[in-house]
């Protein structure tokens, strides 16, 4: 027995065995079910599909016998609206299937029975359409809640105007023109005595032209205009329009057509010159084949020549008529505004090659005037080499600073002994520090410095204690005292005790610059750096 615990039921390994033989049997009893009713079924749309076959030629024949209008087939929407909602019906019984054993069974017993309902509902429709109205249109109901499909005959509706919706007329008939369709003429083509025939390919002129300069409407109006007159001169029931601006015309007495398409044309320049204020044009081209032109002529190679011919005619017409030519105004305003930018890129070229050749020649002009100013402007120290620097100088200055050269000697200096050296006097008290001055090996450079401090930060940020140098001089109130790596030369120490001097007659205050620059024989020195 089962043992219920909670809401799970176990089953016993017997009642396992028992319903899964169960399940078998039904299993073959589906599968022998759908093999006969297949087989069944086959052979039922085999025989259906014959009497279609049967009742479509039947009915063919009398379209052509009675160009009856009152016979309404189901367009193509329709059928298109059936198959969809078929296929809704098939995804809504797709998403009631069960994952589980036991709704996969049931599933399939389901569609078994829908099987059989629809093999009776295709009984009821073959009795429904032998009972068929000459004024009523089949539909296909279809209830996917019950599973059912019924087949009923409706009647034409009514339109607005009290006239009957006859599909035939609308699935063989252009809408803008109200000519025949292509549809049409495959249906006209069978009935037609070629050996008597001509076959006229027409193609809408300037229609681009017409859109894109006066709108769709207008260019609507060109294809009514060239379908009328084709109406007009060839008749109704003899004109197609195939779509967009192809048509077709057929002239039944094959010695008429040149005469009623140069009727055709001649309608079609009245309207022209009738519009003449607006700027319409009103044309088309025409190309005719008349049958036995070429051996085992048909109407394939018929239609082929018609084309062939109105091709040739649109390309004269073109080049009569270039002004309406839109492509190849457009490809020529193309090539102009290529042209133009080409242009306008070469100026901007020359232009900026203009403004740089007038920059560069500007920077020339600048550049000689600048020289010219530097030439007439006295040099100055920071203007002049070395060399020149030393030129300048009096003979007897330029003796005094070769000589303080040639004494300058090969060892280094200490300068931390000279530091302790002047820190050791400036401690006495005896007399007052005013600067240490170091003049370069070269002597074109002076350093003059204001304190024993800012020697002390000179030797750490040159990071050295021994240097090469010509005089380390520190200048007391007492007199210029001598250091350095070099013999004394009468001429440098006077120098020095110039400086000395005129520290004194300022009573210890700073020098200025001008100080200096008055000191006699200062002009030794190129450059003069005072911390």
């Amino acid at each position: 027995m089962a043992e219920i615990t909670g809401d799970v039921v176990n089953l016993t390994q017997e009642e396992i065995e028992a319903q899964k033989n169960n399940m078998s049997s039904l299993i073959d009893s589906i599968n022998a079910s759908n093999t006969s009713f297949t087989e069944e079924q086959k052979q039922k749309e085999a025989e259906l599909k014959q009497k279609e076959n049967d009742d479509y030629f039947k009915y063919t024949n009398e379209v052509y016998a009675t160009k009856s209008k009152n016979f309404a087939l189901a367009s193509e929407e329709d059928h298109q609206k059936l198959l969809e909602r078929i296929k809704e019906a098939e995804d809504i019984d797709k998403s009631a299937k069960k994952s589980n054993f036991f709704a996969d069974t049931l599933h399939k017993v389901s569609v078994l029975s829908k099987q059989a309902m629809f093999s009776k509902d295709e009984k009821k429709r073959l009795e429904e359409k032998e009972k068929r109205e000459p004024n009523t249109v089949q539909e296909i109901e279809i209830n996917n809640e019950a599973n059912e499909a019924k087949i009923i005959a409706k009647p034409v509706e009514k339109v607005s105007n009290g006239g009957n919706i006859d599909y035939y007329y609308l699935a063989t008939h252009d809408q803008l023109t109200g000519l025949k369709n292509r549809r049409a003429f495959d249906e006209d083509q069978k009935t037609l005595i070629l050996d008597q025939c001509s076959i006229i390919s027409v193609d809408v002129n300037n229609l681009k032209y017409m859109n894109d300069n006066y709108g769709h409407e207008i260019g609507d109006l060109l294809i009514k205009s060239v379908g009328n007159a084709l109406a007009h001169n060839f008749d109704i029931e003899n004109s197609y329009r195939f779509g967009g601006d192809e048509f077709l015309a057929i002239c039944k007495r094959k010695h008429q057509a040149k005469t009623k398409v140069k009727r055709t044309l001649k309608e079609l320049d009245k309207l022209t010159k009738k519009h003449n204020n607006e700027g319409y044009v009103f044309s088309a081209s025409f190309g005719i084949a008349e049958f036995g032109d070429v051996e085992d002529d048909d109407i394939n190679k018929m239609l082929k020549r018609a084309d062939e011919r109105m091709y040739e005619e649109k390309e004269l017409y073109k080049k009569a008529n270039s002004q309406y030519d839109m492509r190849a105004i457009q490809e020529n305003n193309q090539q102009v505004q290529e042209t133009q930018i080409n242009r306008e890129e070469i100026k901007a070229q020359v232009r900026e090659e203009l403004l740089k050749e007038q920059e560069e020649q500007k920077q020339k002009e600048l550049l000689e005037k600048q020289k010219a100013e530097e030439a007439k402007r006295p040099k100055t120290a920071d203007d002049l080499t070395t060399d020149e620097y030393n030129n300048q100088l009096s003979q007897e200055l330029q003796e005094v600073k070769e000589q303080a050269i040639e004494n300058t000697v090969s060892n280094k200096v200490s300068l931390s002994r000279i530091l302790n050296n002047i820190q050791q006097r400036e401690m006495d008290g005896s007399s007052q520090l005013f600067y240490i001055c170091i003049a370069t090996i070269d002597m074109n450079a002076l350093i003059i410095l204001r304190n024993t401090r800012q020697f002390l930060d000179l030797m750490e940020e040159a990071d050295v204690d021994y240097v090469s140098c010509s005089y380390i001089y520190a200048l007391f109130s007492s007199g210029a005292a001598w250091y350095g790596n070099n013999l004394p030369v009468t001429g440098v120490q006077k120098i020095f005790d110039a400086m000395v001097n005129a520290c004194i007659a300022k009573r210890g205050r700073p020098l200025s610059n001008d100080d200096i620059l008055k000191i006699p024989d200062i002009d030794m020195f190129k450059d003069i750096y005072m911390q």
